[in-house]
């Protein structure tokens, strides 16, 4: 027997993984108060580890490619393009 081409197993797998979604959702929806609480589950960054976290989002993998592929089609304009956020960077 299907029902839109899934087994009742399947379908009754997936309401399960809906509603132990939504639960979790709920449940944690009540201990965010403010944007703290959303963004940082509560908890403090200090400075320093701050720091660690903005430059591992400015200087990833894939800046390197970028940085190539912009120098060689626009020249050296296209590479300070690409390294601006480095001069917002958290120095």
């Amino acid at each position: 027997m299907n029902i839109l081409g899934f087994h009742p197993i399947d379908i009754a797998i997936i309401v399960a993984y809906l509603l132990l979604i939504t639960y979790i959702g709920k449940r944690s929806m009540a201990k965010v108060h403010n944007q703290e609480d959303y963004f940082l589950a509560g908890r403090g960054v200090s400075k320093f580890f701050q720091y660690f976290l903005n430059m591992g989002t400015i200087v990833d993998a894939g800046n390197a490619a970028n940085t190539a592929s912009a120098a060689f089609s626009r020249g050296l304009g296209g590479v300070w393009i690409l390294l601006a956020p480095i001069l917002t960077g958290p120095y």
